[in-house]
């Protein structure tokens, strides 16, 4: 059968309609946090049907708060999702990037460019990128003390000095074993509170107080039993319950529970933390004993408290084992205490491994939250670059990837090329934008430093965004978390691929309609 050329020209048509419906509502996207980027970033307003105000300078904050409905700028929110869980930054560098290499291969498809060929030179640029700012950008982090990770810090933290010395002070509590576990999140340890102070706090911190007020505020030392189940007797089905002998099992359980509080009074306990609730008798007894107790603490915190006291968990069946049996199982803290103030519980002076919690607030809620984003950032960024490595910063490496990606030109087979001119564009977007925020001229100023980045051979220099004039990133201790750019790279070149291969859009019937 032959098709006619104004079949075709129609077909074409459809598929340049879609990506320019696709291109347009990720370029919005982009447009919504591309003003936040940089030292002269500014901060967005968001407010929702009902008055809610959000204030805030994080890319990822703005994304998740955006109302989003088109499926391709759907695809972008993912995507800065999955970067920012991965490495706690980088989400609006992210978007600028993918949007900017969308928005290029569409105007190269336009042209006449066959998807397949742009696709396959996005992919191969955006690995060689990869590459080069591992070998060329790279600079290794050793020692938890280094002036750069307080740099890096204060770049993710949007200039706040003083969370940023907490943070790091926190780390070097923390320790090297910790930070580099795998299992282990740098920004867990934030905790915030309207009304309260900023406060690096060593040891365990819950956001939870005592079961009552009747119990001591603090203990000293603490001898601190660790329940993973209700401070409560073992109960009987209620079937059974209704029976002679279901009646006398729950009778039986009951004054086996009364004996086992007795033996938690032999045994010096006077801190119990339990994941569930606790008895209204137990309770009773508890606040006649002087016993500090909590309830309903998440399993994190639970886990947090077991490693920091040496405390190992029970079941509450488990206290129905001879007394000496249950020692082992306790563990210590110098000091338990709720605070005043805030009505935090504090865990401190654990007989186990150091913990730190950094306790960030402000007079409203809006800006306790704003400084607890700011904080999570920079936690996330110091574990990243001690983990992976830190590269120069405000734009310096994305610049120092363009060069050699260009010239790395002969290695793409013809149409390849544009994509690595995509990809191009994608890198030069960030200090593009970052300039464009400063108030200069982004063209002049992003083709000015890559050509003194090649004369001086310098793959750090970029621009004071202060002054504008070209400066020494790593001089002037600026400085990125390197797995931050590579995400960024890469989360930015995969969703600007799986956007382009899309060439119509069809609705999909609902579920309930019928077949």
């Amino acid at each position: 059968m032959r098709t006619s050329v104004s079949e075709k020209t129609v077909e074409v048509d459809e598929v340049t309609a879609a990506l320019n419906n696709n291109a347009s509502a990720v370029l919005a996207v982009s447009r919504a946090v591309e003003g936040t980027l940089g030292p002269k970033g500014l901060d967005t307003m968001m407010v929702d049907r009902l008055g809610e105000v959000v204030v805030t300078n994080s890319g990822v904050a703005i994304l998740e708060k955006m109302e989003i409905s088109h499926p391709a700028a759907r695809m972008v929110l993912d995507a800065a999702k999955a970067q920012y869980i991965q490495v706690g930054d980088g989400t609006t560098t992210a978007t600028v990037m993918a949007a900017a290499i969308l928005k290029e291969g569409v105007s190269q498809i336009v042209k006449g460019v066959p998807v397949s060929r742009l696709l396959e030179g996005i992919e191969k640029a955006a690995n060689l990128g990869i590459q080069i700012l591992e070998e060329k950008c790279k600079i290794p982090v050793t020692d938890l003390g280094d002036p750069l990770l307080f740099q890096v810090a204060v770049t993710a933290g949007r200039g706040d000095q003083k969370i940023a010395q907490m943070i790091c002070q926190a780390a070097l509590q923390l320790g090297k074993d910790k930070l580099l576990s795998p299992s282990f999140k740098f920004p867990d340890v934030i905790l915030s509170r309207a009304g309260a102070g900023d406060q690096l706090i060593e040891g365990v911190v819950l956001s939870k107080g005592r079961v009552s007020s009747l119990m001591p505020l603090k203990i000293s030392p603490g001898t601190i039993l660790l329940l993973e189940d209700s401070l409560a007797p073992e109960e009987v089905e209620n079937e059974s319950l209704h029976t002679e002998t279901g009646f006398k099992k729950s009778l039986e359980l009951k004054q086996r529970f009364l004996e086992n509080l007795q033996k938690i009074l032999s045994l010096g306990v006077n801190v119990i933390f339990t994941t569930g609730g606790i008895d209204p008798e137990a309770e009773e007894i508890l606040v006649h004993s002087r016993i500090f107790a909590v309830r309903r603490i998440t399993s994190r915190d639970f886990k947090e408290i077991s490693n920091h006291t040496m405390a190992k968990s029970l079941k509450r069946s488990g206290l129905n084992r001879p007394i000496e049996s249950l020692l082992p199982f306790l563990g210590k803290a110098k000091t338990v205490l709720e605070m005043e103030e805030t009505g935090l519980v504090v865990v401190s002076g654990g007989a186990g491994k150091p913990s730190a919690t950094l306790l960030v607030g402000a007079n409203t809620e809006q800006v306790t939250g704003e400084k607890e984003r700011k904080a999570r950032d920079a936690a996330s960024s110091v574990q990243t670059g001690f983990q992976y490595g830190v590269v120069p910063g405000g734009g310096a490496s994305e610049l120092c990837c363009v060069r050699f990606l260009e010239s790395r030109r002969a290695e793409f087979n013809g149409m390849s090329s544009y994509g690595l001119d995509c990809v191009i564009q994608g890198l030069k977007q960030p200090f593009f934008q970052m300039t464009a925020n400063a108030g200069f001229n982004p063209l002049e100023k992003t083709e000015e430093i890559i050509r003194l980045q090649s004369k001086h051979n310098l793959n750090s220099l970029s621009l004071d965004f202060e002054t504008g004039e070209s400066v020494d990133m790593l001089e002037k201790k600026v400085v990125d978390p390197l797995k931050v750019k590579i995400f960024a790279l890469k989360t930015a070149s995969e969703v600007a691929q799986a956007i382009l291969r899309i060439n119509r859009v069809v609705k999909m019937r609902d579920h309930g309609q019928d077949s």
